[in-house]
């Protein structure tokens, strides 16, 4: 894809602060830019044709943690290949000693209109020093998005809500 758009969801390391790269990787060579939807992070990558590249993201600044749920925040990320490069592949992984977490990017060009997050009951165990919860993130990719949201619980929906997002990235 050309543009994808993505964040870093709260994820409890094994021991201090966690460490989060994006891996890109393309069969022909290209170019771009990540950018915070912020302004306090940009860089540009190049990936040489069949080669992967890492960049690595401050985690002071992209990391989201659980007191920051149902909120509005900007720290999404946007990746953009430059004009007239080719397309690219991208992953996101965050890690801390012995656990990690990684997920493959969808660009926004096959994003669909409907989706389901499955999730777990809290019960407040304590992790890490954190409280473990379930979560999910939605970022806008244009102006005035609005998502609604049906909550389930053992198959039964609750009250829809919906959420409005200004900007794009938020």
């Amino acid at each position: 894809g050309k543009e994808f758009w993505f964040c870093f969801p709260n994820h409890i390391p094994s021991g201090t602060n966690g460490s989060m790269s994006i891996w890109i990787t393309s069969d022909r060579a290209s170019s771009g830019t990540i950018v915070m939807s912020n302004g306090t992070f940009s860089t540009t990558f190049t990936v040489a044709a069949n080669g992967i590249t890492s960049v690595d993201i401050p985690y002071n600044l992209a990391h989201i943690s659980n007191a920051e749920s149902g909120t509005v925040i900007k720290k999404s990320l946007k990746i953009s290949v430059n004009p007239g490069q080719p397309e690219i592949v991208a992953y996101a992984q965050q890690y801390g000693n012995a656990r990690s977490a990684a997920t493959l990017l969808l660009p926004t060009t096959v994003l669909g209109r409907k989706y389901r997050a499955a999730s777990y009951t809290y019960v407040g165990i304590s992790s890490g020093g954190q409280n473990s919860m379930s979560q999910f993130q939605v970022i806008a990719t244009k102006p005035n998005t609005e998502v609604k949201v049906t909550p389930f619980s053992n198959g039964t929906a609750g009250t829809p809500f919906t959420i409005t997002l200004p900007l794009a990235g938020d």
